[in-house]
């Protein structure tokens, strides 16, 4: 379910949750703590195949190297584990299917 966020948006995942204020995203997990993305750093942005069920929002920073994708019928642990990604239940992909289009529109609009 999407609410607003500091003037944005905020989505809960499974175990995590994605903000977006219209300057930075913010992954926060339980476990992992918080960690925030200028929108400038923002490198790329997809939906990913996180297990069986499962599908994940993973950013992707500029000059980071990329964690390494799961298969369909692989762990959810390997992307709950990767900071830039928040996992959730393949029936919500088109939430965050529109969240991840917001931010990369806003990322279009800056210089």
């Amino acid at each position: 379910m999407e609410r607003a966020y500091r003037g944005g948006m905020e989505l809960k995942g499974y175990r995590g949750k994605v903000a977006f204020d219209g300057h930075n995203v913010f992954i926060s997990k339980p476990m992992r703590g918080q960690v925030v993305m200028p929108l400038h750093s923002i490198a790329t942005a997809m939906i990913i195949p996180a297990g069986i069920g499962m599908k994940a929002l993973k950013f992707t920073a500029s000059g980071t190297p990329d964690a390494p994708l799961v298969q369909p019928m692989g762990k959810h642990k390997t992307v709950a584990e990767d900071p830039y990604a928040v996992t959730f239940r393949s029936g919500r992909a088109g939430e965050f299917q529109q969240f991840m289009q917001s931010v990369l529109a806003a990322r279009a609009q800056r210089p």
